[in-house]
């Protein structure tokens, strides 16, 4: 009989040999129950429309709760992206066409900027985004509830084939894309529809259903896809604040119970005290006929209702006394403290400092900017997501993911129509977090280097003004023996600009030179 252990080995060697495919797990009340056999792959899909609804406040039970969401977002997006993006070729050798392709993707980044923040936005809301560059060169949003993505059998993130569908009113489009072709698939039954994608060059395929192809010659599909958060088994992204789900329902909870006291409390209670016949008082006081009602064990009672607004007079009975009191308070404080418990296990998760909720600051002010640090490191890492992986020409890898991708499709694209664009690995430079810090840091390598502390290598490193400090300050010294000493260059352009200053008159012609020379020569002879 086979043991459970090895049992346990011998699927150990299986799950070795079927990474990325498939795995097993072992689970089971007992000791090892039982061996399930499970995928590795994780496929799950966020539930856009129910984040997208929760984002705007409108999703049943965080109504309050929901709120937070905009400000995380636009906060973590905007730090993120600042006012501006700059691409670099990673080795320009300043030709026209390079000079050309950096100048050109600049533009396309300034004017897309903004348009690219939104996108972020969305991508932490949501989880995923898609963007489309189109043939003409511009940039579709895809909402992610729209595409349904085809991954390679034998690796689950190589995006094969893609299909984005579109409902109209009269009409549905399904762009099909593969790194072959685009195939635009039109379903109506509009004749109106019908006629003009007849006479748009599309082929009937089938009752109500046209078709066009069209050949894809960047050989990729142009479809990039964001990811937030995404797991290193998962396919897709995960919303931003998703972890925190259950804090925000019982925010939700405990902002609500505490309006509906505040709203008890507002309202004062009449209050008969001292009345010996309260059946009597009741019914002195009544302003309706009694209203017949079935109890909660089933029997018929009769009440009197009291409307105070038709009320003109009270009528008490003997040693009765009317008063108006309102609840007792106090519960409004411990619901306070416990949201903000909860708020600051928000700030926690979120990294947002409470300085940019717009909370006072006053005393904290100073851990603030501990907490602007701590910060700044969050954003970095958040750049790092996005930014995506780079082109490699000696790796022999391709941009994936991000901006990266992004620009790498989009001068695929460009250079289809323009010969000078250079379709080459680039890098990217995100505008600095803090000016504060970028100037202490100057005068920190300022002092380093005139102390004699650091290398001119590591002082430059420092700087991030490069990717590589040693190539470039080599590069620098070649630059300079070519150009010669500057002091020897500043000394012979002060004396060319000096000759060229002096006096026409002051300078000697050939025929003065000449009688000095003969005259001298004359008394020389006489002598």
């Amino acid at each position: 009989m086979v043991s459970v252990t090895e049992q346990i080995q011998e699927r150990e060697a299986q799950v070795s040999e079927i990474i990325g495919r498939s795995a097993t797990e072992i689970a089971g009340s007992s000791l090892y129950a039982a061996l399930v056999a499970t995928s590795a792959i994780d496929n799950t899909i966020p539930d856009y429309a129910w984040w997208d609804a929760f984002r705007r406040g409108t999703k049943r039970g965080f109504e309050f709760a929901g709120l937070f969401a905009r400000p995380i977002t636009q906060v973590i997006s905007g730090w993120a992206m600042g006012k501006a993006l700059t691409a670099n070729l990673v080795e320009n050798d300043g030709s026209e066409d390079a000079q050309y392709t950096e100048r050109l993707i600049n533009k396309f980044l300034a004017r897309s900027h903004s348009m690219l923040v939104q996108v972020v936005e969305d991508l932490y809301a949501l989880g995923d985004q898609y963007l489309v560059v189109n043939v003409d060169g511009s940039i579709s949003v895809v909402s992610p509830d729209l595409v349904k993505p085809e991954y390679d059998l034998f690796d689950y993130r190589k995006l094969i084939r893609c299909t984005i569908t579109s409902k109209f009113d009269s009409y549905t489009i399904s762009d099909i894309y593969t790194a072959s072709e685009r195939t635009v698939r039109v379903n109506s039954a509009s004749p109106d529809v019908q006629q003009t994608l007849l006479a748009q060059g599309f082929v009937q395929v089938k009752p109500n259903e046209y078709e066009n192809v069209y050949p894809n010659l960047i050989g990729r599909i142009p479809v990039i896809h964001w990811h937030n958060d995404r797991g290193t088994n998962e396919r897709r992204g995960r919303p931003i604040y998703e972890a925190m789900y259950r804090l925000f329902e019982r925010y939700n909870q405990l902002l609500s119970k505490m309006i509906e006291g505040a709203q008890l409390m507002g309202n004062p209670i009449p209050v008969f005290e001292g009345v010996k016949d309260t059946k009597k008082t009741i019914d002195a006081n009544s302003t309706s006929a009694p209203q017949t009602y079935v109890d909660a064990s089933g029997v018929k009672r009769e009440r009197r209702m009291i409307e105070w607004d038709k009320l003109p007079a009270l009528f008490l009975g003997e040693g009765g006394r009317f008063v108006l009191v309102s609840p007792q308070g106090g519960f409004t404080e411990d619901i306070r403290a416990t949201l903000k418990s909860l708020f600051l296990l928000i700030m926690e998760f979120t990294r947002i400092p409470d300085g940019l909720w717009g909370a006072e600051l006053g005393s904290a002010r100073a851990t603030l900017e501990e907490q602007m640090r701590a910060f700044e490191m969050f954003i970095t890492s958040r750049r790092m997501m996005l930014q995506g992986e780079g082109a490699d020409e000696e790796l022999g890898v391709e941009a994936n993911g991000g901006l990266l991708e992004l620009i790498s499709i989009w001068l695929m694209t460009r250079a289809l129509t323009d010969r000078r664009v250079r379709v080459a690995p680039m890098s990217i430079t995100f505008e600095p977090l803090s000016s504060e810090d970028k100037q202490l840091l100057l005068e920190k390598v300022k002092w380093a280097k005139e102390a004699l502390l650091v290398t001119d290598a590591t002082a430059l490193g420092k700087l991030d003004l490069v990717e590589d400090p040693e190539a470039e300050l080599e590069a620098a010294r070649q630059e300079s023996d070519e150009r010669g000493d500057p002091y020897e260059r500043a000394v012979d352009d002060l004396l060319a600009a000096t000759q060229q200053q002096q006096p026409a008159q002051e300078q000697p012609d050939g025929a003065d030179l000449a009688d000095e020379d003969t005259e001298d020569s004359g008394d020389l002879a006489a002598a």
